[in-house]
């Protein structure tokens, strides 16, 4: 009867509906962007990561600087806050050039530049260590053999690259004097925040002690370096 035929066609039609939805659940989702990015990352394989930390004014960026002219074709230096600026500078229609100079305009931004950064980690504490990785990759996909990581500063961005590759951290220290003949000075939100205080305390494969001319531990820090690159 007509009755019926319309019954096996809802039968039919509820059916199939259920058999659809079970097939997109058993079906491999498609890898998310950060997935993506994530497999990009891992598959780029440095021989070697250094992991540096500091305070402000301490020589950070001095010492992976130094350390690129003496390994010579070798070596990246990453900044973890150079996609943190850029991103920031994108949503807030500010200068990304100027945020990533040491001048006046990045520290009148510094404090909510932290804050918009924390709020991103707290999400996706690998965001930015993602981002910066990306940047030692070579226009034919290979990788420099060794990646200077200029600005850790949280446990997350340690473990980042501790759980992804051959890793020496390094801890770079200067007295408050040498810091201060730098151009530190104390800040409120910025030098008592987690960006420069998350990695006080922590055991360091190495620390180097730069309130002088000569960073002392650095000709360790190249025979570590040697000892993982042959």
């Amino acid at each position: 009867t007509v009755c019926q035929v319309i019954d096996w066609l809802l039968m039919a039609a509820i059916a199939a509906s259920i058999l659809s939805a079970l097939a997109r659940m058993l079906l491999p989702l498609p890898p998310s962007e950060e997935e993506r990015l994530e497999t990009a990352v891992r598959a780029l394989r440095p021989r070697v990561v250094l992991v540096i930390s500091g305070k402000r004014k301490s020589g950070k960026d001095y010492l992976s600087e130094r350390l690129c002219v003496e390994l010579a074709g070798r070596c990246q230096v990453l900044h973890l806050s150079e996609p943190l600026k850029s991103q920031f500078a994108k949503i807030h229609n500010l200068d990304a050039a100027e945020l990533l100079t040491a001048g006046p305009y990045k520290e009148q931004y510094r404090a909510q530049m932290i804050a918009w950064g924390e709020e991103r980690r707290n999400k996706d504490a690998g965001y930015f260590c993602r981002l910066a990785s990306m940047a030692a990759q070579r226009a034919d996909g290979s990788t420099w053999p060794v990646w200077v990581v200029a600005d850790a500063r949280r446990p997350s961005d340690v473990e980042y690259f501790k759980s992804r590759f051959p890793t020496i951290t390094i801890r770079v220290e200067a007295t408050q004097e040498a810091r201060t003949t730098r151009g530190w000075k104390f800040t409120p939100g910025v030098d008592d925040a987690v960006s420069e205080c998350g990695l006080d305390g922590r055991a360091w494969d190495l620390v180097i002690e730069n309130s002088g001319a000569v960073p002392v531990g650095y000709d360790t820090l190249l025979g570590l370096i040697a000892a993982r690159t042959g």
